[in-house]
């Protein structure tokens, strides 16, 4: 079975933009990862069910893994992952009837 990635669109991106009404954690040092791209690989990673090593590398597209796992635990804990996840399902429900 091909399981083709596709990344955030547009649309899709604006809505996850308007539901991180948070504080971003203090940026020191190295530069903060564009959070589409962030965005894109943990969808990447679970949409697809596989393992952290099997992210791509295209830095054009995805972030580093470690940088990738690092966002979605702060996602999670600020509880952005599920509100994000939670309107998207809402969306698609929508869609659906």
């Amino acid at each position: 079975m091909n399981k083709s990635f596709l990344e955030l669109s547009d649309k899709q991106w604006n809505l996850i933009q308007e539901l991180m009404d948070w504080d971003l954690p203090l940026q020191r040092g190295t530069p903060r990862s564009d959070l589409r791209k962030v965005w894109n690989s943990i969808l990447y990673i679970l949409t697809r069910g596989c393992r952290w090593i099997d992210l791509p590398r295209d830095l054009t597209r995805y972030v580093p893994r470690s940088t990738t796992h690092k966002w979605l635990k702060q996602l999670q804990e600020a509880h952005i992952y599920d509100k994000v996840l939670s309107a998207q399902r809402a969306c698609n429900r929508e869609k659906s009837t």
